[in-house]
């Protein structure tokens, strides 16, 4: 009796090990199953937050599973009211090298509207985007790496993205959630801001300028003669170049032009002393006058009959006695400072007298 209850003993105990060992090796061949986690980091930057129009989104998370072979991961953009109907071009997907989102470096997976073997698949339905990953192992999403996700022309890597996420109408400013999920296991909630508008508008006015002034009003040439020239001051004139006065002038506004009327030297007697022109160098002994100028600072130009050679070398003087052209300015502009040269000449037979001419300048500016 005692020998049977011991070889029954050691029966049992060899069927318990058989069985524990079959139970060990069968949760071996048990696949892999995922616990669902919380994802972190998630952020969702839009380029605009306004209410009811399109905006590009870019999209941080950091998934502490990863995506194995086959897993999908979701954006559900349908439960607060955003719509979506773009396609895997307007969508891209990239895993970072590490869980840090703004310090990794992100490799952009190949998308197609399918996944295979080499490619993962972007499907867009009822305003929820899937993705799918592709087949092949290598290419999967690393578990506590960041993830991120661009949607709309911000989608450039395989694909010319045309088409973002038009926002929820809103009243003021709300939050709006979008659900992360899918059959990788790991699930989140991107919140945002809609608001009813994201711009500030400011205004201001800028008065009109324009400055226009003469430094002198009174000039003389003295006492002239057939075998000199003489430039006119503003004290009995003077037989080498001197400016005679000078013009200034500056705007603010679209364009500024300066005209001169000039006439000819006149004497009492209605004798003449005639304008150049057309412009010239000066001729000692020939009874003729006329201006030139030069410009420094802003950005008026002369015109070419009172710009034309350098002065004491070739300049040349023009006069006309109807109205002409003196310089233009095509844009705002700092103060300009024209320097004005007169001069005159007589012949052995100019008319004695005394002559005089009266010179008219005339700013305008178009604003």
């Amino acid at each position: 009796m005692n020998l049977l209850k011991k070889k029954f003993g050691i029966a049992l105990r060899s069927g318990l090990i058989v069985t524990l060992l079959a139970m060990t090796s069968g949760l071996a061949l048990l696949p892999r199953t995922a616990n669902a986690a919380a994802l972190s980091s998630l952020s969702d930057t839009l380029t605009t937050l306004t209410e009811s129009v399109v905006a590009d989104h870019e999209i941080f998370f950091v998934t502490p599973t990863g995506a194995q072979t086959t897993d999908t991961i979701t954006l559900d953009f349908n439960t607060d009211g955003f719509t979506f109907a773009g396609t895997e071009d307007d969508v891209d997907i990239a895993e970072g090298t590490t869980n840090v989102c703004t310090s990794a470096s992100y490799t952009e997976a190949d998308t197609a509207a399918s996944a295979s073997a080499t490619e993962w698949g972007v499907g867009v339905a009822a305003n929820v985007i899937t993705f799918s990953a592709p087949t092949a192992a290598v290419l999967e999403i690393d578990a506590d790496v960041c993830v991120r996700i661009r949607i709309g022309t911000n989608a450039v890597t395989f694909g010319a993205g045309a088409t973002g996420v038009t926002s929820p109408a809103v009243t003021g400013s709300e939050q709006k959630d979008i659900g992360i999920a899918g059959t990788f296991g790991d699930t989140g909630t991107l919140s945002v801001v809609i608001v009813d508008l994201d711009t500030v508008t400011i205004t201001a006015d800028v008065d009109q300028t324009i400055a226009f002034a003469i430094s002198a009003t009174a000039l003389e040439y003295g006492t002239l003669a057939s075998a000199s020239e003489k430039w006119a001051d503003a004290s009995a004139g003077n037989a080498t170049s001197a400016i005679g006065h000078t013009l200034t002038a500056s705007h603010n506004g679209q364009s500024m032009a300066i005209t001169v009327t000039t006439v000819n030297l006149v004497s009492q007697n209605a004798d003449t002393i005639t304008c150049v022109d057309p412009s010239a160098q000066s001729s000692i002994g020939t009874a003729e006058h006329g201006i030139y100028a030069t410009v420094s600072g802003g950005n008026f130009a002369l015109d070419a009959n009172y710009g034309t050679g350098t002065l004491d070398t070739d300049e040349q003087y023009y006069c006309n006695t109807t109205t002409n052209s003196l310089a233009t300015s095509a844009a705002a502009s700092a103060t300009s400072t024209m320097s004005m040269y007169y001069i005159a000449n007589i012949s052995a037979t100019t008319p004695a007298g005394a002559y005089t001419e009266t010179d008219t300048y005339i700013a305008t500016g178009t604003f």
